[in-house]
């Protein structure tokens, strides 16, 4: 998730992203190989160890998020300016305009309609 907002919401650094990937593996070995992992997983079963190390990694992104300071306002419009990113990019004086949302929605749901229409033609194909 952190990866894909770095692209919509300017507050997320590098350090957001770090925290997001190393959060994970330190949640893992903690269930897997401590006591009290063991212990939480088996209370709650494996199924929901994917739904816990999402909480928490979201958590901990964000707390580090808001800890560190923001990328410096020069580099954000360079970006900016560079890559034209949706979003809330205030920072540089972008304002969302969300006159077209219906539009962009509709967009977005046939566009996934049809990357899953090709898929299962593919499978189709070749499974016949």
């Amino acid at each position: 998730m952190v990866l894909i907002l770095r692209w919509y919401w300017w507050r997320v650094n590098v350090y957001s992203e770090i925290s997001a990937t190393i959060t994970p593996f330190v949640l893992y070995g903690w269930l897997k190989f401590s006591d009290s992992g063991i212990a939480y997983e088996a209370s709650l079963g494996a199924g929901y160890n994917y739904i816990f190390v999402v909480l928490v990694t979201t958590v901990v992104w964000l707390f580090i998020t808001f800890l560190t300071p923001p990328e410096n306002t020069q580099t954000l419009k360079k970006f900016y300016q560079r890559v034209k990113p949706n979003g809330a990019w205030s920072i540089v004086g972008h304002i969302v305009d969300y006159k077209d949302l219906g539009k962009k929605f509709a967009t977005w749901i046939g566009l996934t309609i049809l990357v899953y229409a090709v898929l299962f033609l593919i499978g189709k194909i070749l499974l016949s």
